[in-house]
């Protein structure tokens, strides 16, 4: 595991070692949000994944480094989910994509 002293030092480290950065977020009102499921995510062959917990969101920072943020489906009335089920979430369909991608190449 690699530590960082900004965010900064860590989206260049991931840039040079050419991964994708991708943002998880809640509110549907921000810039350029796609769906989880609009991505393919097959297709992206190092992938970074940013979470926010209940307490602190991501910095704008972080979404203008983003190449993609990405909405969790939820209910309405759900304004903050807990970091496990988010990250669930989101790894089972990274997981879906790749396993059917997969399948299609044999």
């Amino acid at each position: 595991m690699k530590k960082f002293n900004s965010t900064q030092e860590c989206f260049q480290d991931l840039s040079d070692n050419e991964f994708v950065s991708i943002a998880t977020v809640l509110d549907v009102d921000h810039k350029d949000i796609l769906h989880l499921d609009e991505v393919n995510y097959s297709s992206i062959p190092k992938l970074a994944i940013w979470f926010k917990d209940g307490t602190e969101g991501i910095s704008e920072q972080v979404y203008d480094k983003c190449q993609y943020i990405v909405t969790i489906p939820t209910v309405s009335f759900v304004e903050v989910i807990n970091i496990a089920t988010l990250v669930s979430q989101v790894l089972s369909e990274v997981s879906r994509q790749i396993s059917l991608g997969l399948i299609r190449r044999r």
